[in-house]
C-alpha cells in the first residue's frame, strides 16, 4: 500500500506587470519605452485566480507600475516593480511555500539580455544572462533580474 500525503498544496502567485518604465538612459545611452497592456494583463490573471481558483489575497504577491499618463506613477512605491521589490517578491514567497507546494510567476514587461554572464562556466565567456528588465533600470542604483538569480 502507498503512503498518500492528505496535506494539500497551496498556490501562491507572483504577478508583474509593468506598464512605465522610468524614462531614463542606461549608459549604453539605450532605454525602454513604456509599454500598454501589462498591467491590464496581470489584473486580468489576478481575476482569474480570485473567482475561478478561489485564491485568497494573501497568497497574490502583485508589483506593478502603471502607465495612467501623469507625471507620477499611481501605485505605492512598495508595490513598484523595481529590482529590490521584485527580489523581496520572490524571497517572500520562498520564505513562506513548503515542499509540494505551487508558485505561478506571471511577468509582463520587457525582457532583456545582459553581459557578461554571471555564470561563464556554464555560459561560456561570452555568453548572455536572460533578465527581466525593472522599472527602474536606468537608475545607477539598480540592475536587471538575471535568469540565473532565479534558481
Amino acid at each position: 500500500m502507498s503512503h498518500q500525503n492528505n496535506v494539500a498544496s497551496k498556490l501562491y502567485a507572483i504577478l508583474i506587470g509593468i506598464d512605465y518604465y522610468l524614462p531614463n538612459v542606461l549608459s549604453d545611452g539605450s532605454s525602454y519605452k513604456s509599454l500598454t497592456g501589462c498591467v491590464r494583463d496581470i489584473t486580468a490573471v489576478e481575476k482569474f485566480l480570485k473567482k475561478v481558483l478561489s485564491l485568497p489575497n494573501e497568497y497574490i504577491f502583485k508589483l506593478q507600475a502603471s502607465n495612467s499618463g501623469a507625471k507620477e506613477i499611481p501605485e505605492p512605491s512598495d508595490q513598484w516593480p523595481t529590482y529590490e521589490n521584485m527580489v523581496r517578491a520572490f524571497r517572500t514567497v520562498t520564505e513562506i511555500a513548503q515542499k509540494g507546494d505551487l508558485v505561478y510567476i506571471h511577468y509582463s514587461g520587457h525582457g532583456g539580455r545582459t553581459r557578461p554572464t554571471k555564470l561563464p562556466e556554464l555560459k561560456g565567456e561570452n555568453g548572455y544572462d536572460e533578465a527581466l528588465v525593472p522599472m527602474d533600470i536606468g537608475l545607477p542604483t539598480s540592475r536587471y533580474l538575471r535568469d540565473v538569480e532565479m534558481d
